[in-house]
């Protein structure tokens, strides 16, 4: 039954359309050092909506700046290339799943809530450990898309998940295993590669359960991790009902291990810290999250 679920997941990411022409351009131009600013403003600038988005990103509160950009080409100047090709590539992703309705257990409001959670915690480890890479933000944003993909394909099993595993989101990763013989992070990974997403987002999506396997780019696997767990104990912090804490099964020791390979030595200070600093950014920034569901 689950080889059957397997294929039809597969079908499903297979029929995908292929990225918008305009996303699959500026991959191709941000991955060229021959190309410049002028080549991107001519991709960008036919893209009215586009061109709104990234004005609008480069004035948000997310970058911080003391003075308004008030031109395309100074927004793409002080964005640079990668920052955005990730922001085209998250569009895409968010424009791709759009019009995906309400199941009765799977609430799109707060998947993409998490998300956003999940990418600013992201950035905000990777600047606290200063590990330099802008995919930070863009791979939590779409970390959990293999989700949306067994939902639209399997709405009825995949609201079954949620309802076995409650609050417990390992629970919720086992259920898929069993339901569909696939989790989430693995059908993620499969549509990201249909797409030709760069490797380092692939990696995150595909590994954020299970870091140590990534063979490639095991930074970036290992801080959506602990993003995606952090931003969790965010939401589980609003339940007044619900007992949590940045230590215990959230951060078993592997993960710390793997943390120390990398010459970081994570403790519960790190975690209160971290999450300290995204309770006070998930409001100051919230607006960023509205340009993607635009």
């Amino acid at each position: 039954m689950t080889s059957h679920k397997i294929s039809a997941l597969v079908s499903r990411i297979d029929n995908f359309p292929p990225l918008p022409t305009v996303a699959s351009r500026v991959m191709e131009l941000t991955a060229d050092p021959e190309s410049s600013i002028q080549d991107l403003m001519k991709v960008v600038e036919a893209d009215q909506s586009l061109t709104v988005m990234i004005l609008k990103m480069a004035n948000s509160a997310f970058l911080g700046l003391s003075r308004s950009v008030d031109s395309l080409k100074q927004a793409l100047t002080i964005l640079g290339f990668t920052e955005i090709r990730n922001m085209v590539l998250a569009r895409a992703v968010f424009g791709s799943f759009k019009h995906v309705g309400k199941g009765n257990k799977f609430e799109m409001q707060h998947f993409w809530l998490h998300s956003f959670l999940c990418g600013l915690g992201a950035r905000i480890i990777g600047a606290e450990l200063k590990w330099t890479g802008h995919d930070f933000f863009v791979a939590g944003l779409i970390h959990d898309i293999g989700k949306l993909v067994m939902h639209m394909t399997f709405p009825t099993e995949f609201s079954r998940t949620i309802e076995i595993a409650g609050p417990e989101k390992q629970m919720a990763f086992r259920a898929e295993e069993s339901i569909f013989g696939v989790t989430h992070d693995e059908v993620g990974m499969m549509l990201l590669k249909r797409w030709m997403f760069p490797k380092s987002l692939i990696a995150a999506v595909g590994y954020h359960h299970r870091p140590r396997e990534a063979k490639e780019d095991t930074r970036f696997s290992l801080v959506i991790h602990a993003a995606d767990l952090l931003a969790h104990l965010d939401e589980l912090s609003g339940n007044p009902q619900t007992e949590c804490s940045p230590d215990g099964e959230y951060f078993v020791p592997d993960v710390v291990n793997l943390f120390q390979e990398h010459g970081v030595e994570w403790s519960d200070v790190t975690s209160e810290k971290i999450l300290q600093e995204l309770a006070e950014q998930k409001e100051k920034k919230s607006d960023l999250l509205k340009l993607f569901l635009q």
